[in-house]
Order: C-alpha cells, then structure tokens, then sequence
C-alpha cells in the first residue's frame, strides 16, 4: 500500500510541475499580448 502511495504522489507532483509550467507559459503569453496592445494603443 505504501509503494503505491509513493507512485501515487510521484505522478501528482509531475502532473502539478507540468501544471505549472503551462500556467507560468500562459502567464507570460497573456502579458506579452496585453504589452504588444498597449504598445500599438499608445
């Protein structure tokens, strides 16, 4: 039960780093987009 306690939080922090590289991504482009706008308003 323990080994597979230990595959079970394995999988959730990978899936939580992938996670959080796609949110910091995501971050990145929105504020790229939001300064290319800004740039072209003003």
């Amino acid at each position: 039960m323990a080994l597979d306690m230990e595959k079970e939080i394995a999988r959730h922090t990978k899936g939580w780093e992938g996670f959080a590289k796609f949110l910091f991504i995501s971050t990145a482009a929105v504020i790229a987009v939001l300064g290319l706008m800004a740039l072209t308003l003003l």
